[in-house]
């Protein structure tokens, strides 16, 4: 069969060359404006055809491309030398967009060809470079030897789909009175090329280095650039070519001498060289330019395939509206004239018939503009723009047409006229055919949706409701895999049948099911050293389970990572399957080719300006002379980027100076690090706030990182400074060192502070640290309110304490963003323990984790956030130190005088003393009306300072909850007797807990929340983005979480619990958050919503 896809392909040669004249009469394409492809040699499960089918549908594929016009095919010889020994091999993502970059190419194409039975299974991918990212899959099922080459071109329309290349435009009218060089005939087909006299290794990088190829048209005028080609090698010193005639084809023999001394000469007669290259019928567009885009030169050899190869390398300029070539024969050589004839010029650019979309937004997607020469590739282009954009905005039935207008001899108007027809809606998908997966299964798969509800909003967003038929075609590939994922492997997803109705638009997709298929057995093959009942351990697609197309891509994962990871860069897992139709079963064998051992040589960084070389190195997890691994070098990038330092970074490889060693180059681009900032705002928390700061994050680019910031407002100010060096003298040390001073109101008192801290950390491994420090704290308790907890009121009467304490801590962190993280996990513990000669003492411990996960259910990107936090705290103080007064054990009466409050006078009266049993009071508890007892007495459990006890509700805790209301409450105390308005307490009087509704019963308004010695929270967010260019995004979010007091054990029957909402910034001004919370089960007194809004990250 193959040697029939030979021959064909031999056909198709001969058509391209017989016909490259005709170039001259098809309208011009720019360069710039195709879409420039790499197709890469095919994976083959067939060893016995693995050379011949690599080569043959590479070829044919390529030129099945290369016809749509639109799409220029990078030749097959640079691919060979970009992708180099991995040809036919499995290659990384990070690998195909370095060759791709490498080959200035647009997309990539790269697949497998699978031997499934008599039948074979093409697996197409197509890479975007630009993007780095995967455009679109194709998937095709050749039924039979003879059916590969129509599945060809099948899979060459889809990709050219995915691409968005056009079909060619329509032909112009020739030029009369040029005089045509006829083509260079063809000869009979290549069958074999020899090469003798060649050294070890040498002969595949000839035959890759040759014009002529096996399969194709022998040409005499590719030998003689062979020839010369071979002369080039080194110690190379003549070339003999003999040609010989066979049944099959003609055969080139090369012989090589080898030897120093003079080259051998190829000999050509003058007459049928070039004497001189000519450009004339040119007006604007400069002679040079035309020139640098003929290959042909004066001395070369005449043939009429570069001839024409140079016609339509000027054709492809876009200036020209037609391109003819003369040939003259003089006795110095041939004069090769070029005649071209210019395009007009584009005067104007019209609409008729846009009664729906403006003209300025049509003159954003056109690629033709005006005072420009028309191109009549730009023009077909902008025409299918056009035509894209109505479709995708629901006008599936618009057409647009141009017309051009003669202005003048040299100039033209052009218009599109469209005819939008009715907006259309997606009304229905039906599959036609499918019994094993109901239709609601199928189009989950799919990013296209049918209108709904939602799609009279998100029409408008993301076309949701919208046919969008290259958007489709990719959702006919998820189909398709989501039954291979599910062992059919004969599956056939159809193609749509699309109709229309009024407004609606109806799609029926047929399938063919078939039967799920087992797997009979898996197998090995390739390594002798492998362990292979170990890897079958670890295979996910087992023998007699149904056979899963994507468990065996991640069984052939992680056989090659375990490869790569350990020095063998070039290895690759093919997988060989053998169907029987008859059982429904398949054999699947791992064949595994490990290649050689390579080790890193260079490692180079670039693009540094401002950082230093070992600010980043320290960052690498591979070290030159090590074995290659590729999960460091993927780890690497991320460790690099996650520094803050970088706009770009980037990493490649290339063969170092032998085979088996490897140069890597990482590539940054340093972005501003350094900033002041100042302004004014207002905080839902905060209230109004003025804000400064000065930061450097690569301080003289060493990676130390320095702030000095102050906040101002109603009710904070602030000021903090602090430095870090991460890595002290390039250790894995670190050291950093912090100074504030804060002064914060909250609604029922004032705290105020000092002090500062120095931490030591050290590495541990690629993402752990360690930390040790200390910290010193002299805090304050001011501006009471007339009622005050009794907490509160010791902490006033103490009149400030110290606190100074010893703080280890752990953590591991391996986000891809300190900021916005979109996958990644942080996971830390940290101690707190306070005495030390401070006035405080406690002890505090706190853990929190937090994971990241990328999802891809739905057309954007999204990402699922959970954090868990929980801490508890043990005071070591005692009442003694809030210097207070031992309550009285003798009941008795005290009197108290007249009192006049606001010029009314109160009279005086008299009460007994009780010394109660209980001193605490819990929401809806009963007490008896204004019971007065000694302060030193009232909630004596409660000896953690107020400063350190947990508060939850609030942005960064339980959202929907106003900030501190979270958490056990007490009874608020009132000062007895009242003098005027109530004095700063002093301990010494009386307190009264106070039934201020006179209902014998302490309601919550009557209480406070006094923060817990423990808690326990949860955080579920789903993140999507709103607009990735502003850098906003929105979130739906569900919280739990409470404050427990000593004495209570945490219980999550008892957590509070709420939803919401928020949207999130990722402004100048730095990352900024609007949250709007819900809590549910709603108690009395509390809100029904809580908005709120502050700069910062979040958890």
């Amino acid at each position: 069969m193959w040697k029939r896809v030979g021959l064909l392909l031999a056909l198709v040669h001969v058509f391209s060359a017989s016909s490259s004249h005709a170039a001259s009469s098809l309208a011009p394409r720019e360069e710039g404006t195709k879409v420039v492809l790499a197709v890469l040699p095919f994976e083959v499960s067939d060893p016995a055809r693995m050379t011949y089918l690599q080569e043959a549908v590479m070829d044919l594929l390529s030129s099945r491309l290369e016809g749509h016009g639109g799409i220029k095919v990078v030749e097959k010889y640079l691919v060979r030398e970009a992708v180099g020994d991995a040809a036919g091999r499995a290659l990384a993502e990070q690998r195909v967009q370095e060759v791709g970059k490498k080959l200035a190419a647009d997309y990539v194409v790269l697949g497998s060809i699978t031997k499934v039975g008599t039948d074979y299974s093409l697996d197409v991918k197509v890479w975007n470079v630009r993007a780095a990212s995967t455009a679109g899959r194709v998937y095709s099922l050749a039924r039979g030897d003879d059916a590969i080459v129509l599945k060809i071109q099948e899979v060459a329309d889809k990709i050219a789909k995915i691409v968005g290349a056009p079909p060619p435009p329509p032909p112009a009218p020739a030029r009369e009175g040029a005089t045509p060089v006829a083509p260079e005939g063809p000869g009979p087909a290549i069958a074999e090329i020899q090469i003798q006299g060649a050294k070890e290794g040498e002969e595949d990088a000839i035959l890759h280095s040759l014009t002529s190829r096996v399969g194709e048209p022998f040409l005499e005028g590719n030998l003689e650039r062979d020839i010369r080609k071979v002369l080039e090698r080194p110690d190379v010193r003549d070339v003999e070519v003999r040609v010989t005639d066979r049944p099959t084809g003609r055969v080139l023999t090369y012989r090589i001498t080898r030897g120093r001394g003079p080259k051998a000469t190829v000999s050509v007669p003058q007459r049928e060289r070039v004497a001189e290259v000519r450009v004339t019928g040119n007006q604007r567009v400069e002679t040079e330019s035309v020139r640098g885009k003929i290959s042909m030169q004066p001395g070369d050899p005449f043939t009429a395939k570069v001839a024409q190869e140079d016609v339509r390398d000027i054709y492809k300029m876009g200036f020209f509206r037609d391109v003819q070539l003369d040939v003259q024969s003089t006795e110095q050589g041939k004069i090769v004239t070029f005649i071209v004839a210019e395009n007009p010029v584009v005067r104007s650019l019209n609409y008729a018939g846009n009664r729906h979309v403006k003209k300025d937004k049509l003159d954003e997607i056109l690629t033709i503009k005006p005072n420009q020469t028309l191109d009549f590739r730009k023009l077909y282009e902008s025409q299918q723009r056009i035509q894209s954009y109505y479709s995708q905005s629901g006008y599936y039935l618009a057409t647009v047409k141009y017309s051009l207008l003669q202005v003048d001899e040299n100039s033209v108007a052009v218009t599109f006229n469209v005819t939008e027809g009715n907006k259309l809606k997606l009304k229905r998908i039906d599959f036609v055919g499918n019994k094993a997966f109901g239709d609601r299964t199928l189009k989950g798969e799919m990013k296209t949706k049918e209108w709904d509800l939602p799609s009279k909003v998100l029409s408008h967003i993301n076309q949701r409701g919208i046919y969008r038929e290259p958007i489709f075609y990719e959702d006919l590939n998820k189909v398709h895999e989501y039954y291979l994922d599910h062992g059919y492997l004969r599956a056939d997803v159809g193609e749509p049948e699309v109709t229309h109705e009024k407004k609606w638009l109806y799609v029926k997709v047929p399938i063919e099911e078939g039967v799920p298929y087992k797997v009979a057995k898996v197998d090995l093959k390739g390594d002798e050293f492998l362990d292979k009942v170990e890897a079958r351990k670890r295979f996910k697609l087992k023998s007699g389970k149904t056979f899963n197309r994507a468990l065996m891509t991640g069984d052939i994962d992680y056989l090659t990572k375990k490869y790569t990871n350990r020095g063998f860069f070039y290895a690759s897992v093919t997988p060989l399957t053998d169907v029987d139709d008859a059982k429904k079963t398949v054999d699947i064998t791992y064949d595994v080719t490990k290649g050689k051992l390579v080790y890193f040589e260079d490692i180079e960084v670039v693009g540094n300006t401002k950082t230093r070389d070992d600010v980043i190195r320290r960052e690498l997890q591979v070290a030159e002379g090590e074995l290659y691994n590729a999960t460091g070098v993927e780890g690497s990038k991320g460790r690099v980027k996650a520094l803050g330092f970088f706009e770009d970074v980037s990493v490649n490889t290339r063969v170092g100076s032998t085979e088996n060693q490897l140069d890597l180059t990482v590539g940054v681009k340093e972005r501003p690090t350094g900033s002041f900032s100042f302004g004014a705002g207002f905080s839902s928390v905060d209230k109004f706030i003025f804000a400064a700061q000065v930061q450097q994050q690569n301080l003289f680019g060493r990676g130390q990182q320095i702030a000095l910031s102050a906040d101002i407002g109603g009710r904070r100010n602030d000021v903090n400074f602090r430095w870090t060096d991460p890595y002290v003298r390039g250790s894995l040390w670190a050291i950093s060192v912090n100074a504030f001073v804060d002064n914060r109101e909250f609604n029922d008192f004032t705290r105020s502070g000092q002090g500062g801290s120095l931490t030591v950390g050290r590495s541990i491994g690629d993402y752990t640290r360690i930390f040790a420090g200390y910290s010193y704290e002299q805090q304050s308790v001011s501006e009471l309110g007339f009622d005050a907890t009794s907490l509160l009121i010791r902490e006033d009467i103490r009149g400030g304490a110290r606190t100074s304490s010893f703080n280890p801590s752990i953590s591991r962190d391996t986000r891809d963003d300190r900021i916005d993280p979109k996958k990644g996990t942080l996971f830390s513990l940290s101690l707190q323990s306070a005495g030390m000669g401070g006035d405080n003492r406690f002890t505090k411990m706190e853990g929190r984790a937090t994971w990241w996960f990328p999802i891809k259910l739905f057309p954007w990107e999204s990402t699922i956030a959970f954090n868990a936090r929980a801490g508890g705290a043990k005071a070591r103080n005692t009442l003694e130190d809030f210097k207070l007064k031992e309550p009285t054990t003798t009941v008795g009466t005290k009197t108290f005088p007249p009192v006049t409050i606001g010029g009314i006078t109160f009279p005086g009266w008299s009460e007994p003393i009780p010394v109660p049993s209980s001193i605490s009071f819990q929401q809806g508890g009963s007490a008896e009306t204004d019971k007065t007892f000694p302060l030193s007495i009232i909630d004596s459990d409660q000896l953690l300072p107020v400063t350190e006890r947990f508060y939850l509700g609030g942005l960064n805790s339980v959202r929907g909850f106003k900030a501190r209301s979270l958490g056990p409450r007490r009874a608020i105390l009132t000062r007895i007797p009242i003098s005027g308005v109530a004095g700063i307490p002093d301990g010494t009087t009386q307190y009264a807990v106070a039934d201020l509704n006179g209902n014998g019963i302490i309601d919550r308004d009557e209480t406070e929340v006094i923060g817990g010695n423990k808690y326990a929270l949860f955080n579920l967010e789903y993140q999507f983005p709103l607009n990735k260019k502003m850098g906003l995004g929105g979130l739906f979010f569900f919280d739990g979480g409470q404050a427990f007091a000593e004495g209570d054990p945490i219980r999550l029957g008892d957590l509070r619990y709420s939803g919401g909402a928020g949207v999130r910034w990722r402004s100048p001004f730095g990352p900024l958050r609007f949250e709007w919370g819900f809590p549910l089960q709603r108690q009395e007194g509390e809100e029904s919503s809580v908005f709120e809004f502050s700069v910062g990250s979040s958890f």
